[in-house]
């Protein structure tokens, strides 16, 4: 298999946290020592399996990357951690292609990983957006609410990234 896929390390980490605390999770209740962690440790997802991704020569498909934890990190982590974060962007920009699909076009369901506050959502994705830009990564915003217009699009991509695997 050519490909690795990485799951949402957001939902990796809120899965973890309700094993080990047995509550659900609203992370608008975590303090802001529980985001730093929750953060440095999505992180150190990423970063394990797209290390290990690269050592075995597979192309990453990914939920979630580096621009998302540095997103919503910029609150609460020091400049130290954020630094490293931007020098695994650095590492990986070349091997970075992202599809962006807008919050706003889908309904949302809020399952206590995702803000309820509409107006940080869209800041976090304007966030992204300008890091992708910053590290010259590109990327496509999709405009379509469209399921099969959106696995389409994901194709191309795709198939202009590895050209040698069959996309069904």
């Amino acid at each position: 298999e050519r490909c690795a896929f990485i799951l949402d390390g957001g939902r990796w980490w809120m899965e973890k946290y309700e094993a080990s605390t047995g509550k659900a999770l609203r992370i608008e209740a975590l303090t802001s020592q529980e985001r730093k962690q929750m953060q440095l440790e999505i992180f150190e997802y990423y970063a394990s399996r797209a290390a290990e991704a690269r050592k075995a020569g597979k192309v990453i498909i990914a939920d979630a990357f580096f621009a998302e934890v540095l997103a919503y990190s910029m609150d609460c982590l020091d400049m130290e951690s954020l630094t490293l974060i931007e020098a695994h962007l650095s590492d990986y920009q070349k091997e970075m292609h992202a599809l962006i699909l807008p919050g706003v076009q889908l309904p949302l369901h809020l399952d206590g990983l995702r803000h309820e506050d509409e107006t940080y959502r869209e800041y976090v994705e304007v966030e992204i957006i300008a890091t992708y830009e910053k590290y010259g990564i590109p990327y496509a915003l999709v405009h379509t609410a469209e399921l099969e217009e959106r696995i389409a699009l994901a194709a191309s991509v795709l198939t202009k990234l590895c050209p040698s695997v069959p996309i069904h």
